[in-house]
This record gives C-alpha cells, sequence and structure tokens, in this order.
C-alpha cells in the first residue's frame, strides 16, 4: 500500500512538475515568437504582462503597428501625401500547458497552447457604425498557437463569416469565413501551412459578384546559403459576376504551381499556370496553359542578392539606392553558369482560333562582368502562332481607332472660321492691315474644303503622298488634311481595307508567315543577330 501511495505521489510530482516545465518551455517559445514578428518593417509586439500558473497562464500583448507616410490618388486622381499612422491593438492572450491540453475549444497534444479572440479595436467602431447598417455583423479574428512535442509552432488564423451592408449605396459584402495554418520550426527552416477562404459575395444593385471557396498550400525549407526553396500552390474553382440574369463574366478551374530547388549549386524555378474557361463580352475562352522555368543561376550569388535587396526594405533613398549599386555588379555572375530562361508551353484557345507558343533563351558559361557583352552572347528561339482572324481582327481594331482619331470636315471649318475670326481682331488693332472682308473668308473656307476633299482621295489612293502632305502641313494646323464624317458601315469597310493592306505588308515583309489558317512568327537570337522567319531583322519589317 505504501508503495502504491508512494508511487502516485511520484506520478502527482511528475505531472504537476511536466506541467509547469512545459509551462516555462511555452513561454520561451512564445518570447521568440514573438522576437521573430518584431523583425518585420512596421510591426512591434510587446508583453506588457505575463502569469505563469501551473496548468494555465494569462499574458496581454500590445501589437503597434506604423504605416509610412505614402503618395495615393485622390477622386479627381490628383497624387496627394497621406501622413504616417500608428495604431495599437490590445491581444488579451490564454495559454494552457501540456502536455495534455484541455482547453475551451476541445483537447490538445503538445507542450503548450494558446488563443485569442480580436474583435474591431474601439477606434474603429464609431466609423464602422457611420459606414455600415445594424443589420451588419463586424468581423473578428481568432488566432491560435500550439507548441508540438517538437517544439514547432502551428499558427492558426481564423476570420469567421460576416456581413456588411453600406447605408449609402445599398452595396453588401458577405465574407463566408477563412482559416489559415502556419506551422514553422524553432530555426524557422522549415515553414508549411495551408490557408482556405470558402466564398464571398458582392452585390451592388443589379451587379452581384460570386467567388468560390479559394484554397493555396506551401512547404519551404531554408537551404544552407539562406534560400527557402520548396513549392506552393494557390487554386480558384469560379468566379461568376452578373447583371441581373445576365453573365457578364465568368472564370473556372484556375490554378498556379510553384517549384524551385537547387542542384550542384544551380538554382532552378518553375511555374506552372493553367485555366479551364474563361467568359467574357460574350465570348468563350480557354482551356489555356502556360510553363516557364528559371535555370542554372548561381544560387550562391542568388543568396547574396536577396540578403542585399532585405537590407534595402525599411532604409531611406540614399540607403536604398547605395544597396542597389552594390547588387548591379552582381548580376553578371548570377547568370554566369549558362542561366536559361524557357516557356515550354504556351497555348490559348480563342474563339478565333488557339495561340500557342515556346521560347528558350540562354547564355553560355563565361566569367564575363560586362553587362554589355552579356547581352550579346545570348541565344535564343522561339516560336508563336496566331490565329489569321485573330490577328487581322487586331489590325481592324487599330486601324478603326486611327480613323476615328481623324478630325472631320466640319471640326476643320470651324476651327477656320476660329483662327479667322482672331485675325479680324488682330486687323482692328492694327489699323495699317488690310480688313479681311466676309465673302474672302467665306471663299478661302470654300478653296480649303475643296483642297481637303482632293487631300483626303488623294489620302486613300496614294499613301505616301498622304503621308508628305500631313508632313508638310503640321506647321499649319489650319492646313490639315481632313475627312468627312463616316457611318458605321462606311468606318468598318475602311478599317477592313485598311487592316488587309497592314497585314499584307507584314507578310510580304516577312515580319509574319502564312501556314494554312494561321500566323507564324519564328525567331531566333544567336551573339546579337536576330532573324524573324528566316529573315534579318530590321524595323521596318513592323512599319505599316
Amino acid at each position: 500500500m505504501k508503495k502504491l501511495v508512494g508511487l502516485i505521489i511520484i506520478l502527482v510530482v511528475l505531472v504537476l512538475g511536466g506541467y509547469y516545465g512545459t509551462g516555462l518551455m511555452t513561454e520561451r517559445t512564445l518570447k521568440r515568437d514573438i522576437t521573430l514578428v518584431n523583425q518585420a518593417n512596421g510591426l512591434n509586439v510587446t508583453i506588457n504582462r505575463y502569469d505563469r500558473g501551473w496548468f494555465t497562464s494569462k499574458a496581454d500583448l500590445l501589437w503597434k503597428v506604423h504605416v509610412p507616410e505614402r503618395v495615393v490618388k485622390n477622386q479627381d486622381g490628383q497624387p496627394t501625401l497621406q501622413p504616417a499612422q500608428d495604431y495599437t491593438l490590445d491581444m488579451p492572450l490564454s495559454i494552457y500547458h501540456g502536455p495534455v491540453i484541455f482547453a475551451e475549444d476541445g483537447v490538445h497534444f503538445g507542450l503548450g497552447y494558446a488563443k485569442t479572440e480580436l474583435n474591431l479595436p474601439d477606434q474603429f467602431k464609431q466609423k464602422f457604425a457611420d459606414a455600415f447598417t445594424t443589420d451588419s455583423t463586424s468581423p473578428k479574428l481568432n488566432v491560435s498557437v500550439l507548441v508540438n512535442y517538437l517544439n514547432r509552432s502551428r499558427f492558426r488564423v481564423q476570420l469567421p463569416q460576416f456581413t456588411l451592408i453600406a447605408k449609402e449605396g445599398n452595396g453588401q459584402f458577405k465574407w463566408h469565413g477563412m482559416t489559415s495554418d502556419v506551422t514553422l520550426t524553432s530555426r524557422l527552416d522549415h515553414i508549411d501551412g495551408d490557408m482556405i477562404i470558402q466564398g464571398i459575395d458582392v452585390k451592388k444593385d443589379q451587379i452581384s459578384a460570386r467567388v468560390s471557396q479559394v484554397s493555396s498550400e506551401y512547404d519551404l525549407y531554408q537551404a544552407e546559403n539562406g534560400l527557402y526553396l520548396g513549392q506552393a500552390s494557390f487554386s480558384l474553382p469560379s468566379v461568376l459576376v452578373t447583371n441581373g440574369d445576365q453573365k457578364i463574366f465568368e472564370l473556372n478551374k484556375f490554378s498556379v504551381h510553384t517549384k524551385s530547388d537547387i542542384e550542384d549549386g544551380l538554382f532552378h524555378s518553375h511555374l506552372e499556370a493553367s485555366i479551364n474557361q474563361l467568359y467574357s463580352n460574350g465570348k468563350n475562352y480557354g482551356p489555356g496553359e502556360i510553363k516557364l522555368a528559371i535555370k542554372n543561376l548561381d544560387a550562391d550569388v542568388l543568396a547574396k542578392i536577396n540578403e542585399q535587396a532585405n537590407q534595402m526594405q525599411g532604409n531611406t533613398d540614399a540607403d536604398r539606392q547605395q544597396a542597389l549599386f552594390t547588387i548591379l555588379p552582381e548580376l553578371p555572375k548570377l547568370f554566369s553558369k549558362g542561366a536559361e530562361f524557357e516557356v515550354s508551353k504556351l497555348s490559348f484557345v480563342m474563339p478565333e482560333g488557339s495561340i500557342e507558343g515556346n521560347l528558350t533563351l540562354n547564355l553560355p558559361k563565361g566569367d564575363s562582368s560586362n553587362p554589355f557583352q552579356l547581352i550579346q552572347q545570348i541565344q535564343g528561339e522561339g516560336q508563336l502562332k496566331l490565329p489569321a482572324d485573330l490577328v487581322k481582327e487586331a489590325l481592324k481594331e487599330t486601324s478603326k481607332q486611327q480613323l476615328v482619331k481623324q478630325p472631320t470636315l466640319q471640326d476643320a471649318l470651324a476651327k477656320q472660321i476660329e483662327m479667322h475670326s482672331s485675325g479680324d481682331q488682330q486687323d482692328k488693332q492694327q489699323p495699317q492691315d488690310a480688313e479681311v472682308s466676309k465673302q474672302d473668308v467665306e471663299a478661302q473656307q470654300q478653296e480649303t474644303t475643296q483642297r481637303s476633299d482632293q487631300s483626303s482621295a488623294q489620302a486613300q489612293d496614294q499613301p505616301q503622298v498622304a503621308e508628305s502632305t500631313t508632313n508638310a502641313t503640321q506647321k499649319d494646323p489650319a492646313q490639315q488634311p481632313v475627312t468627312k464624317q463616316m457611318t458605321l458601315a462606311e468606318l468598318d469597310q475602311k478599317a477592313e481595307a485598311k487592316a488587309q493592306e497592314k497585314l499584307d505588308a507584314l507578310v510580304a515583309a516577312g515580319a509574319l508567315e502564312k501556314q494554312g489558317n494561321e500566323f507564324v512568327i519564328h525567331v531566333t537570337l544567336n551573339e546579337g543577330q536576330l532573324t524573324v522567319n528566316g529573315k534579318p531583322f530590321n524595323p521596318a519589317m513592323i512599319q505599316y
């Protein structure tokens, strides 16, 4: 019996000591995490109070956020200087000690567990009441930290659902909730986590938008040189915008995935993005996909540049410029191991057809420190296939914009009358000058009209003559050629003709190559020499 009692006493002492010990470890871990948070620019956290108990502890944290002065544009589009602002937020923290944690939200296993609930700060409550109706719900933030047995901290941030209804404009915003988990080691050499947004609804009059569940995941680790490597992904299943019962915009299955690693001292990074369908302006687009890669960068040089770039944050403009001058000489070293940029796949389905392309740019290995010499050594090859209807439609729209910008006959006559009226006033002030009669003005207007009509007709038949006429009349705006007002049908017809003329010129110059129902652009770059579709490139190829 005595042995049993003694064993029970030993167990009780071990349990009590274990809970107190885990409380000490949790306190140290919390202070370490706060130190890491304080390394961020404009953010500071201090512990105003920490009361440690056997099984639970209480703490009060004070968060200070500094927003530096910045230049923003007002409603008139004019830049205005916003002064720096400081915000404070009190965070009461309940801390539960392990190894078995009995908290209000359930049972957890670990060294310690802390949680808090943040409501709208007092300085914003009145602004919230002035902007939103009483049917609105104020957002709040739930934050918790669990320190597991391996001394890794898992941060969980939850933003529960809330609704905002504006007093002015009848706008509504509904947030369906968000949960974000981040797990990190004590040395910050491994960070992984995920985030899920349950959805968003926005409504303004007849316009409404709905965003479905958004998710992202990441798993990063720190290499020996300080670079963070790993992979991350982002997924957006759908976005829908409607005007009443009419669909305006829709996006389906958009995703992005990135991955980076180091192999034999060389940094590699890959990015893939895809979309299943996109609806806009009554047309369906997609599917589409793109794959990018950056390979063979010197990992140690990249780590050095990354460290210098981080030091630039939060400093003065002079310090940032000095750091930038320090980074520039390192750039040639970054590409000295045979750097390569690759677009292995580019595809996107348009209503007119499919766009496809690829591109490869690489540098030979070398120790050149001259950026200009480095540029001359770039080698590359790429190809882009475009639907013929898409190219012609783009040129047609460009031609329409050019035609619309041309002055009309009525605008030119009004300008002539205004100029002659100004001349009459000057003649009255100078008696020695001969007065211009009203009949002379009308005769000159008729002569200008006839000359303008002739210039417009010649511009259609002889483009080169029209161009020289335009250059010759730039000194006298009153004598610039004008065009008569056109109907929409005439505008479309002229734009169609000009687009075909431009298209023929591009094909004749070799900038485009016709292959069936597609136009192909094949480019190569070798020792500074650029060729397009087998012909040396010159700017005249794309001048039309």
